[in-house]
């Protein structure tokens, strides 16, 4: 087409004469609603969780740095020097959960200390820093009270109390073997939480962001400055994986289920119309317009606490299930924020129980009294029928059951049982009589007895019980011992690492130069 002698050019863009609309001020990041509801919370989260924890790793971070001339003694020293004081207020930074406090950071000090290194493997170092701490704190407790549950174990190991399965009696026991038999699953969890404790003191620094870096790192000196026993073998698996964070609320969750059934027996021994113990009066809560109540409610206090802290690893799974490639620092900085609150609140509660157990007052004979009936012991009467009077072993336990039977709907117990009904019962069962001597037919029956013969190892006889409980205190040292040594070892390394920074604050290029020299 022509227009006063021209060609007229058609565009081939569509969008071509349309006008345009005048623009709009560009929006930018974060929104303000965005920001004080989620971002400013998370970040007063994340640094309160393991801000000190990021701190140490910039320091040990520079002392590499320097180590390795990346930056120049002097900027180390400086740099070490504004560490060391409380950093400026006023970093704005949202982008990801430490960035207002790294802000802070690069701003006292340099931009170089963050050479070689990134916000996400600082996160996953900060974060196994705290959860270790807090596994050996939770170890202290749980040591704590092993060792409250063995010495009320060792003042009852003759207290008789009668073992229960559904609700029926099933045999006669001592307290003291009972109370051994709660530290068992106690010393495994012990154990189990000295393995995670090995898995997750281990460290990531050196993984950037998943994929190393060129920079001349040595990833182990840097450990060795935290406190780390190695480094995590593969830098993507250092980022992305959080299986450091799964293990010890499972072994709290099993924990948990265990001492369930120690305050479930409590709770019913407590209870008015069984009355067999009570609390010290500072766990008892007195109701004013009803005086004659006396509720020991911390052991439901203790019951709530365990059903949390079963019920808290299908959160934390909740919370990592469905993350992609590396993971999102948020969903790591939540998950340890689990992590972290149920293994305080595991320690708190050990801690709480061990010292109502110690207030416990027990009622010796009335425990006494109630071993004598239901006829617990019936299960002797079969093996004495079948052992010292030759009965086939069937026919001597069905003819206990139908002396026990009847002479239970008689209104007897087992305290008055006589030789005279058991051979009436045997002649009419059996076609002849017994003939227990009575003194014999009193030792068969009697718990205490039942008890003292059960001296097989494990068994409740009080000598076995008391090597039980040997065995328990060895247990309870040597595990005491190795939590003694994870302290001082991360003391030790702490101390190493105030000394350089020290060194390097005071005389930078004389504290690396010595180094050289050594």
């Amino acid at each position: 087409m022509v227009v006063k002698g021209r060609a007229r050019v058609v565009s081939q863009n569509p969008l071509a004469g349309i006008r345009r609309k005048s623009a709009t001020p560009r929006r930018e990041f974060p929104d303000g609603d965005y920001t004080r509801e989620v971002l400013l919370p998370e970040a007063s989260r994340a640094e309160a969780l393991v801000g000190a924890a990021v701190i140490d790793i910039y320091r040990a971070h520079v002392v590499h740095l320097a180590e390795q001339r990346v930056i120049e003694p002097a900027v180390a020293g400086r740099s070490l020097a504004r560490l060391a004081e409380p950093l400026p207020a006023g970093s704005e930074s949202f982008d990801l959960p430490l960035s207002s406090l790294e802000g802070r950071i690069e701003t006292a000090t340099s931009a170089e200390v963050t050479l070689g290194q990134s916000a996400e493997e600082r996160l996953v170092a900060a974060t196994r820093m705290t959860v270790r701490q807090e596994i050996l704190d939770l170890t202290a407790a749980m040591l704590d009270l092993r060792t409250a549950i063995g010495d009320l174990a060792g003042q009852h190991l003759t207290t008789l109390v009668l073992a229960t399965e559904h609700g029926q009696v099933v045999q006669p026991t001592s307290l003291g073997h009972y109370l051994v038999g709660q530290i068992g699953p106690l010393a495994r969890a012990t154990t189990r939480l000295s393995e995670v404790y090995a898995r997750v003191n281990r460290s990531p620094l050196g993984a950037v962001s998943g994929m190393s870096t060129a920079m001349p790192v040595r990833r182990q000196r840097t450990a060795d400055w935290l406190g780390f026993d190695g480094v995590i073998d593969n830098t993507f698996d250092a980022i992305a994986a959080t299986d450091d964070l799964t293990e010890a609320p499972a072994i709290v969750a099993g924990v948990a289920v265990e001492l369930s059934r120690l305050v479930s027996d409590l709770n019913y021994w407590a209870r008015d119309d069984v009355g067999l113990i009570v609390p010290g009066d500072e766990y008892i809560h007195h109701v004013r317009i009803q005086p004659q109540r006396r509720d020991p409610l911390v052991l439901e206090h203790l019951r709530v606490s365990f059903a949390t802290q079963a019920a808290m690893p299908q959160l934390l799974t909740s919370q990592l299930l469905g993350r992609q490639m590396l993971g999102t620092m948020t969903s790591r900085l939540a998950a340890t924020t689990t992590v972290v609150d149920l293994l305080r609140d595991a320690a708190t509660t050990y801690r709480l129980l061990a010292r109502v157990l110690s207030t416990l007052a027990i009622h010796r004979a009335m425990v006494a009294h109630r071993s004598h009936r239901g006829f617990s012991t019936s299960s002797e009467l079969a093996d004495l029928l079948a052992i010292d009077f030759r009965f086939p072993a069937n026919q001597a336990r069905s003819l206990a059951e139908r002396v026990v039977l009847e002479w239970t709907e008689s209104g007897g117990e087992a305290s008055t049982l006589t030789s005279e009904f058991i051979d009436e019962v045997a002649l009419r069962e059996v076609g002849r009589e017994v003939g227990i001597e009575p003194e014999m037919l009193a030792k068969c029956l009697s718990p205490k007895r039942f008890i003292e013969r059960r001296d097989a190892p494990g068994g409740p006889a009080p000598a076995a019980v008391t090597a039980q409980l040997d065995r328990a205190t060895f247990s309870v040292n040597h595990d005491r011992g190795w939590w003694r040594e994870r302290v001082e070892m991360l003391a030790a390394a702490r101390g190493r690492l105030d000394a350089r920074c020290r060194d390097l604050v005071a005389d930078p290029a004389g504290a690396l130069s010595r180094e050289v020299r050594e």
